[in-house]
């Protein structure tokens, strides 16, 4: 698979919407993988602005890329509260207002949070974390095997 990741360290929504030209559009790419909101969610952002520019994200790669197929990921769990307003509550409100928008849609919607979860605490299971927030090389391994059910021939 051609893969291009254009994350970058800190970034919230309103940061991909300043830059939808470098970090899509010049991809031009069959598939795009939308994993964003954790950072929203530590900067104690509602979960409604949350959705909101996820949703303004979706739309602009839509319109500027009719025929690119999106995947929007949940949010992902974490362990610790990494900060003060680090909240596994928000990020459950937020996937499940993109899940309610993208449903019965083209846009695919992801839940990568209740695979990650440990479902007694509502947190991010210990063996797919070293520090609480960030994944590790086994939880990578689960996601990139999510990831590749919705990578099309025309990727290889």
């Amino acid at each position: 698979y051609s893969v291009v990741n254009s994350g970058e360290d800190r970034n919230q929504t309103r940061d991909i919407l300043e830059n939808m030209q470098d970090r899509v559009y010049q991809y031009n790419p069959s598939t795009v993988f939308l994993m964003i909101g954790t950072n929203d969610v530590n900067a104690n952002q509602s979960a409604e602005d949350i959705f909101k520019n996820i949703k303004k994200i979706v739309r602009e790669i839509q319109i500027n890329l009719p025929n690119t197929t999106i995947v929007v990921q949940s949010i992902y769990p974490s362990k610790e509260k990494w900060c003060e307003y680090d909240d596994n509550n928000k990020r459950k409100e937020v996937n499940q207002l993109l899940y309610e928008e993208y449903k019965d849609t083209d846009v695919k919607y992801l839940d990568i949070y209740s695979i990650l979860q440990d479902e007694s605490t509502n947190k991010l299971k210990d063996e797919y974390t070293e520090d609480g927030l960030h994944m590790n090389d086994k939880s990578y391994k689960l996601i990139a095997k999510e990831l590749k059910k919705y990578m099309s021939i025309k990727n290889k």
